[in-house]
């Protein structure tokens, strides 16, 4: 029998310690200020730093690969231009249920204006932050009020932006009741929700996607609503699927009007490769462009996947316009990465 040393158990100043040290890439526009900690079949959120203790805090958790959750951020960010210098601190709890999705320059990127207003951003790498609050993110934000530490109020649904001011005000007004305010932003939500999505990875198993490496477009005509396709050469891996490949497709029956596509984001301009789309076998017409969507010198409708992991380039799809291709004319030089589709109503 060999004698082993018992080991020492951390101190608490340790503890905290180690798990700043943990969760600082994963954290942006601060040290790390909490830790969601599992223990048995319940979640608890631990404060890493005082601050957390001494101020009033809005936490709002979001499913950043969401319709829902990205219309959220415009409130967001609204609200942190308009409060974080009256002394009202924000973090935001972004969820990536595909991981791989995360890339810390594409948050700084994309929250590059909410940062400099003051916005603190966490990765809730492992839906632990979430767990501990009672959240879970899909396609409504939450927002969790704490004043000193302790829970204030809890905003969700579609009155979450106009409920969530009026409780940031009184918080301020609490204070300094003569406080001049701009009028709260009287809008509910209207979010997208997610009526169903397609995952590509083999660990999804979804009976909703398959690869057929010698299929040809007119393949599309038979596919069932929801249903999608990739033709030419991928490399299918437990997360995601991937082409080097100028010829391969995604064929998709799209069963609804709005449409997203989650990638892995790219870092360098010049690598940054286009994604070009078809409907109905033609360029896209410009009414029911997304955000992203643009249409080229040479007639084609394309978005680019760039410092992003969400791309929206295609909304309010009649019925009669959902028979969607995208193809990568650029994947030879830039390999393109996608995770999942995601189908709205």
């Amino acid at each position: 029998m060999i004698w082993k040393p018992k080991e020492r158990q951390l101190t608490r100043e340790e503890a905290i310690a180690l798990a700043r040290k943990e969760l600082k890439p994963l954290w942006f526009g601060t040290t790390p200020l909490l830790a969601g900690v599992r223990a048995g079949a319940k979640f608890a959120a631990h404060p890493l730093d005082q601050k957390l203790l001494e101020r009033n805090w809005i936490l709002t958790f979001v499913d950043a690969t969401s319709f829902g959750g990205h219309e959220a951020l415009e409130s967001l960010s609204l609200w942190c231009q308009r409060y974080a210098q009256l002394g009202l601190e924000f973090l935001l709890v972004l969820r990536f249920p595909h991981p791989e999705a995360f890339r810390a320059f594409a948050v700084q990127a994309s929250f590059e204006k909410e940062l400099e207003a003051g916005m603190k951003i966490a990765i809730d790498h492992n839906g632990a932050l979430c767990a501990a609050f009672g959240c879970n993110p899909t396609d409504s934000a939450k927002s969790v009020i704490l004043v000193s530490g302790k829970a204030y109020a809890e905003t969700q649904g579609p009155d979450w932006p106009r409920e969530t001011e009026t409780i940031l005000q009184k918080l301020l007004r609490e204070k300094d009741p003569g406080l001049p305010l701009l009028p709260i932003t009287n809008r509910k939500i209207k979010t997208v929700q997610t009526v169903s999505s397609v995952d590509f990875g083999t660990s999804a198993n979804s009976l909703n996607f398959r690869l057929e490496p010698q299929a040809t477009v007119d393949t599309l005509s038979t596919l069932a609503p929801g249903q999608v396709l990739a033709t030419g050469e991928w490399v299918r891996e437990a997360d995601k699927i991937s082409t080097s490949d100028p010829a391969a497709r995604i064929l998709v029956n799209c069963p609804s009007p709005e449409f997203a596509l989650v990638a892995q984001p790219v870092e360098r301009l010049q690598e940054r490769p286009r994604v070009a789309i078809q409907i109905n076998g033609l360029p896209a017409f410009e009414e029911y462009f997304g955000p992203q969507m643009t249409l080229d010198e040479e007639g084609f409708t394309r978005f680019t996947i760039g410092a992003a992991w969400f791309f929206r380039p295609m909304k309010a799809l009649p019925p009669n316009q959902r028979a969607i291709i995208l193809s990568f004319p650029d994947s030879k030089a830039v390999k393109c990465v996608l995770f999942s589709i995601r189908f709205g109503q």
